[in-house]
């Protein structure tokens, strides 16, 4: 006779894949100890209903009464429509597995989770779509016995700010002489989680730069054009800069901020859009971006 799990008045029975399924809502008290040997819990109502991203919580209780292992498995899935040979989708998965690491870095440096596949994460194609699996992981001993509620609500608000934060992608436009201040910038975003595109690290041999300059156009939120006086003598920049603003008044999909590098004459095309400083002063000006974009 299958083992039941008995969580305050309410009986669980395995189901036929041979788990026992729990909304996390009903968890109560639960604890480790509380799981039959040989039984893993899924806990479920954990979906982002409208987004890309899906979270699943399993705990498991393995080994015998002289042998026992308790854990728990966090996994973060996502899909990303797109062939896999297409070096964009690739960068868009690496981007997204990123910004869920950054999101539960927290969990992980504080010892609660362990992030169990080392940095990797696992990816299958199907259906003309990249599915990606984050994975994470915990283990306790019996003399440990947490309460499974207390342990899954810090992961369950981990991802619920995952949801409610918006993809963002910057796009940094930029003439070749600025790449000494853009190193800058982009090294300052890096340390703020900002995901950027940079013609520097995402542009490698054999890459059609016309190609990749497009994929990052398309796949941008904000485009940053930093402005100086080499820039706005550019004819490319000003193509890139005229492609975003036609994105921006067609379907609002994109924002175009302005960052001034150094006093120069500002194209017609941004003249009514306020451009953050950074020409009279680096720290004001980068911090006149980031409120820009929300972060």
């Amino acid at each position: 006779m299958e083992p039941l799990l008995h969580i305050g008045p309410t009986t669980y029975a395995k189901t036929g894949h041979g788990v026992f399924e729990v909304p996390v809502e009903r968890l109560g008290a639960l604890r480790f100890n509380d799981l039959p040997y040989y039984s893993t819990v899924e806990i479920g109502g954990l979906h982002g209903d409208t987004h890309s991203y899906d979270l699943a919580i399993t705990a498991t209780h393995s080994g015998g009464p002289a042998d026992e292992h308790f854990s728990i498995m966090v996994h973060v899935n996502f899909t990303v429509p797109g062939d896999p040979k297409d070096p964009a989708t690739r960068r868009t998965c690496e981007r997204k597995a990123d910004r869920v690491r950054r999101v539960f870095r927290p969990l992980v440096d504080d010892g609660t989770l362990n992030d169990a596949d080392g940095g990797n994460d696992h990816r299958s194609y199907f259906e003309q779509s990249w599915f990606v699996d984050v994975l994470y992981s915990a283990y306790f001993t019996r003399d440990d016995n947490p309460e499974l509620s207390a342990f899954v609500r810090p992961i369950v608000e981990r991802f619920q700010e995952l949801l409610q934060t918006p993809d963002q992608l910057l796009f940094l436009c930029h003439a070749s002489e600025d790449k000494d201040f853009v190193d800058w910038l982009a090294d300052r975003l890096d340390a703020q989680d900002v995901d950027i595109w940079y013609d520097r690290r995402e542009i490698r041999a054999g890459d059609s730069i016309v190609e990749r300059i497009n994929d990052g156009l398309a796949s941008a939120s904000h485009v940053v054009v930093v402005l100086s006086q080499a820039a706005t003598r550019k004819p490319w920049a000003r193509r890139e800069l005229s492609s975003a603003l036609m994105r921006q008044l067609h379907d609002s999909s994109v924002r175009v901020i302005p960052v001034l590098r150094e006093r120069c004459d500002v194209p017609p095309l941004l003249s009514d859009i306020r451009y953050a400083d950074c020409g009279s002063d680096r720290e004001l000006g980068f911090t006149a971006l980031i409120e820009a974009i929300g972060v």
